[in-house]
């Protein structure tokens, strides 16, 4: 006679290996996924990108104060919910109403509340929008993205500037497994905006990484460094330091402009000189 709990525990298996079963896919039904993009707006930079922000990834854009980060963040905003779709922007670096509504000045004022903007001041407000901003994606249709701008000052603030990158990292862990499992499961396309530190322990006095250290490397699937063109004052160009299937050599140049961003090609900045 069979023991009490067995029958229990052999469906439970039974039904967990249907579960893995259901998982398993073969090579030829892989490749042809469907990717999903969301385009940022700023045609050089999709360029780059193959098509916009990846679906079910987090992104990360990184580069100096100033160097565009947020208007890029605010140009992906409007590409969602111009596409109908949902944004949740978390803003802890105080976004401007006045650069807001001018890059978003052709935009239908009905469209405007399918963007939510939550402001975070402390890690564990940062972590409370973030769960709360979940929980609004995961109802929503259509697009779907969540940007964080910016992620990594707002522990330097709270932790202190002298604590290491990997400090900051280690802090931080628990909040980016959390988006990354929901970005998957519910096809959101996440941006992190975040500031850059000069690393001492180079021997090049110009090896700029992204706080988090190159540990971050490992949770950002995609990863864009920004710079100023200090020749052309105004114009920026994008390094694309990471991807999963773009080649890591590519750049995208562009602009920053009363109404957003524009794209700028190397023709163009050659013919400035």
């Amino acid at each position: 006679m069979m023991r009490p709990g067995v029958s229990e525990r052999m469906m439970s298996a039974g039904e967990s290996e249907r579960a893995l079963e259901r998982e398993l896919v073969s090579a030829g039904d892989f490749v042809r996924t469907n990717v999903k993009r969301v385009p940022i707006g700023v045609r050089s930079i999709d360029d780059m990108l193959g098509g916009g922000i990846e679906v079910g990834i987090i992104t990360e854009i990184y580069g100096e104060g100033g160097a565009g980060k947020t208007n890029l963040a605010l140009m992906l905003a409007k590409t969602t919910i111009t596409s109908k779709g949902i944004c949740v922007y978390i803003d802890s670096e105080g976004l401007s109403p006045e650069r807001l509504s001018q890059i978003f000045n052709d935009v239908d004022p009905h469209l405007l509340d399918n963007m939510i903007i939550a402001k975070a001041n402390t890690i564990e407000e940062l972590h409370n929008r973030v769960i709360h901003s979940l929980k609004i994606l995961k109802d929503a249709e259509g697009i779907k993205t969540l940007i964080i701008d910016s992620y990594g000052m707002i522990y330097r603030k709270e932790m202190g500037y002298q604590r290491s990158p990997q400090d900051i990292l280690r802090k931080s862990y628990p909040l980016f497994n959390t988006i990354l499992k929901n970005a998957e499961n519910l096809e959101i396309a996440v941006l992190i905006t975040n500031q850059v530190y000069t690393d001492i322990a180079s021997d090049s006095s110009s090896n700029i990484l992204s706080l988090g250290g190159k540990v971050l490397d490992h949770i950002a699937r995609t990863r864009i460094e920004i710079r100023r063109l200090e020749a052309y004052p105004g114009y920026r160009v994008a390094f694309l330091v990471k991807h999963r299937s773009r080649p890591e050599s590519l750049k995208a140049y562009f602009k920053i402009v009363e109404n957003g961003v524009e794209s700028v090609y190397p023709e163009d900045l050659i013919e400035m000189l």
